[in-house]
């Protein structure tokens, strides 16, 4: 039916612009600083939660549904509910994302009936919706409908209750619904009867608490009697975009934009070495091609059967994204299982995986906290045969599979992780409103 991310197979299982010269101006700062230090919601912005409750696929089962509703209206009565009690602005606005056989959650979030394909039933105007930002901070979980759907996808997991409360690791949450917004199939059988069937013998489809960009909702099927929670969207067009969730001065990580085999010495950006140091040229080679600060300070994220990655980089650095997503604190945060957001954007600011992949594997040979593993290194980055393996991470995942997935074979064309080891400071693109460029202190 789908291809499963590794996030999801082990949840089932266990169950660009280039620096200027000079100093940034001070006014410029000054604004990036209040932009990180905010964390109050800005008019007009709609909020995004996961519901602290759950249950079956019958909503109407749920004890916070509307009585007499059934389908998406009981789960969106679920949803009004929640954001009453939690104190939220215009809880009535609250929609669940979900599909059925009549309305896909691309519409629903627009306030109209009827599917993507129809034009919302020909609705004469589409309001559009989004941008949203989390209850727990005000901090951007994803910008407007079509970056939710046909760019970049969350920026983050969506991992906060309606009171702001961190949900549990690996929770899954009611979806019916394709990384394009629409029903993932129109049959309702396959939709748990249009959401009123909690029979053990259907299916629908789940999204993660631990996921971004495709992923998040559409990670596998789970079964109509299950219990799952949902995922609220305050519906309608808001005003402007929420800071995204930074962590201050950091230095940078992304993924790479070229992808090769588990013998690093054949990338073209390898420069005729081998192993780890191929694997660093590359990293520098890419950063340094789209004007990072810099590029000789990055090292991939790589272990070998001598060397382990945690070893590469230094303990007391936070790391960010491009797009200034904060993705962990220190090393120990990096290695702790679960990361602020995912680490998947290259250098020129992409997000992965590119659709119509699901997933996007990299190569780490790396345990969860950092370590080797023996014979998970594709022979320290030097085979591509198909019968020797690299263990590979899932850059669209925050949880312990970013660096600890599964095998693959050493043929395979991934791409690498790279991280700096020097903290930058702002810089520059502040008139976006996005810390996306940053400099080296002086």
């Amino acid at each position: 039916m789908f291809r499963p991310s590794i996030a999801s197979e082990r949840a089932r299982a266990d169950r660009s612009l280039p620096p200027p010269g000079g100093r940034p101006h001070l006014l410029a700062l000054c604004l990036a600083l209040s932009l990180v230090a905010t964390s109050a919601f800005a008019v007009g912005t709609r909020q995004a939660f996961v519901t602290s409750v759950y249950g079956p696929a019958d909503f109407s089962l749920w004890p916070a549904a509307t009585p007499g509703t059934a389908g998406a209206h009981a789960a969106d009565s679920i949803c009004g509910h929640l954001a009453a009690e939690a104190g939220l602005d215009r809880p009535g606005a609250f929609r669940a994302w979900l599909s059925d056989s009549l309305d896909d959650a691309w519409c629903r979030v627009q306030d109209l009936s009827g599917t993507r394909d129809s034009g919302c039933d020909g609705a004469p105007v589409l309001q559009g919706a989004g941008p949203w930002a989390r209850t727990s901070d005000g901090a951007r979980w994803a910008g407007a409908l079509s970056a939710l759907i046909d760019e970049q996808g969350p920026l983050v997991p969506l991992d906060r209750d309606e009171h702001g409360a961190p949900v549990p690791e690996l929770e899954l949450f009611w979806t019916g619904t394709d990384q394009t917004g629409r029903a993932f199939d129109r049959i309702a059988s396959e939709l748990c009867a249009d959401w009123t069937s909690s029979a053990a013998a259907s299916y629908s489809l789940l999204g993660s608490t631990f996921e971004t960009r495709v992923a998040w909702t559409i990670s596998f099927g789970g079964s109509c009697d299950s219990y799952r929670r949902l995922v609220c969207l305050e519906s309608g067009a808001g005003g402007g975009r929420p800071p995204v969730a930074t962590v201050g001065p950091a230095a940078l990580a992304f993924v790479t934009a070229g992808a090769g085999s588990g013998d690093l010495s054949s990338w073209p950006g390898a420069g005729n070495r081998v192993g780890l140091a191929a694997a660093d040229a590359i990293c520098r080679g890419e950063a340094a091609a789209l004007h990072l600060p810099a590029p000789p300070s990055f090292v991939a994220w790589l272990s070998t059967s001598t060397q382990n990655a945690s070893g590469r980089l230094p303990s007391s650095l936070a790391w960010r994204r491009i797009d200034g997503t904060g993705v962990a604190t220190s090393r120990a945060d990096l290695l702790d299982g679960h990361l602020a957001a995912p680490i998947n954007q290259t250098p020129g600011a992409a997000y992965l995986p590119r659709p119509p992949a699901e997933f996007a594997p990299m190569w780490t040979g790396t345990s969860f906290d950092g370590s080797r593993l023996a014979g998970e290194s594709c022979l320290d980055w030097t085979s591509t045969f198909e019968n020797n393996t690299g263990l590979v991470g899932a850059a669209n995942s925050a949880a312990a599979d970013w660096t600890d997935g599964r095998p693959f074979s050493c043929d395979s064309l991934l791409p690498l992780y790279c991280f700096s080891t020097v903290e930058i400071l702002f810089w520059g693109n502040f008139e976006s409103g996005d810390l996306e460029d940053w400099s080296p202190p002086s």
